[in-house]
């Protein structure tokens, strides 16, 4: 840095120096001597003083929630949505045991949820994924010390059904196969035995990327006498309106601009994908730790 300054410098007031001239006193073309380049180089390279560090308490609501009792929310619409209309709606679906608050957090349909009883906002994130009005609402919880402007809400985690499989092929070791291609394995239905035979397909529930294409499924290789491959299809509970065009979840289809309107009909995309909360079953929801996964990738 000090080498590029000086250089820079002398550039500048090479043309302007004459025979008897002092170097130290020259100035280049915006009438700096050496003296105001060294106190510019010294700004820039000191670092900032105590000062300009404060320490904060942590705050408290009114009612005394923390953090703890909060969550962030984006609701995946361009256009602006109300903040009465979004409590009123989630009034009638989430049937809360206390009041929960609904604050508008910024412009681009981010709000914040204040809850009054820390079980409701553990329900609430468990028996996601919610919609307001066919759109998609994604929740984060909120962790000491991060913004709002450093949070993924790309991310959303979605329970996902796996249909077609032959029996034998139903387990839980090839569940974690396809559910770490669909996106972050969060969780597997189990149950007591060796094959997953409570339901007529596999349920795994993974954090899917909502500014990627959803993946519809995937042909399966069958080997021997068998003529043709077979096609396993994914279905998404409670799965809000998305692009049949592009399969994107957050605009509609006239609102695409991710293909041409050619080829918007031959996507494969409909409401085949979408599919309401299976039923309850014998099984049990192993759910993949977050240790687990990063030493899985590494």
């Amino acid at each position: 840095m000090a080498l590029k300054l000086v250089v820079e410098w002398m550039r500048s007031v090479a043309d302007g120096v004459g025979e008897h001239d002092s170097v130290i006193n020259s100035k280049d073309r915006d009438g700096n001597t050496i003296f105001h380049l060294a106190a510019a180089f010294k700004q820039k390279e000191t670092p900032m003083a105590e000062s300009d560090f404060l320490d904060l308490e942590d705050g408290t609501t009114d009612f005394g929630a923390t953090t703890n009792l909060c969550l962030l929310g984006k609701v995946l619409n361009s256009k602006p949505l109300n903040a009465n209309a979004i409590t009123n709606v989630l009034n009638i679906v989430w049937k809360t045991r206390a009041a929960f608050h609904v604050v508008p957090w910024s412009s681009n349909n981010t709000y914040l949820f204040r809850f009054e009883d820390e079980a409701d906002k553990i329900a609430i994130l468990k028996d996601g994924p919610w919609s307001i009005m066919n759109n998609l609402l994604v929740l984060k919880g909120l962790t000491d010390g991060v913004v709002v402007s450093e949070l993924d809400f790309s991310l959303c985690p979605f329970w996902v059904q796996i249909h077609g499989l032959p029996i034998e092929k139903m387990s839980r070791a090839n569940a974690e196969i396809i559910g770490n291609c669909i996106g972050n394995l969060l969780a597997i239905e189990v149950s007591h035995g060796g094959l997953l035979l409570d339901r007529s397909f596999l349920r795994v529930k993974v954090e899917v990327n909502t500014n990627l294409p959803l993946p519809k499924g995937f042909w399966l290789k069958r080997c021997g006498s068998s003529p043709t491959d077979l096609w396993i299809s994914y279905k998404y509970e409670k799965l809000p309106d998305f692009c049949y065009a592009c399969g994107r979840i957050g605009h509609e289809n006239r609102n695409c601009k991710f293909v041409s309107r050619e080829t918007r009909d031959i996507s494969g995309y409909g409401p085949e994908l979408r599919t309401g909360k299976a039923r309850k079953a014998d099984t049990i929801v192993h759910e993949v730790s977050l240790t687990v996964r990063a030493a899985d990738e590494q």
